[in-house]
């Protein structure tokens, strides 16, 4: 019998996990608690987004969050900053931000 080269229903493809892990201000955050659930969907073949769940938002909420994910070959990090106004501000600050459905969101980096 000779031997023949295998055969692959689907072309080889390495498959790294990657950790990922959420802190507000240098505070690690546990994302399997009922304050903060982390979600991660696939985008686009190797892309995926991950979003950071925050429930009962408060004042003490505010700050900048940051995502580190980590895998064997490199780690990545992004912050956005979290930050409430009253009211009364942000539709003086934005008036064209608003709309039937209320306010926009206003994000600063």
């Amino acid at each position: 019998m000779a031997a023949s080269a295998p055969k692959f229903a689907k072309p080889p493809a390495i498959r790294q996990s990657s950790d990922v892990t959420w802190f507000q201000s240098e505070t690690k955050l546990t994302t399997t608690s009922t304050k903060y659930k982390q979600i991660i969907k696939v985008a686009t073949g190797n892309n995926y987004d991950a979003t950071l769940e925050i429930t009962e938002l408060g004042p003490n909420d505010a700050g900048t969050y940051k995502i580190a994910v980590k895998n064997k070959a490199d780690e990545i990090t992004a912050n956005v900053n979290l930050n409430f106004s009253n009211e009364d501000d942000a539709a003086a600050a934005a008036p064209a931000a608003n709309s039937a459905e209320g306010t926009a969101p206003t994000f600063i980096q």
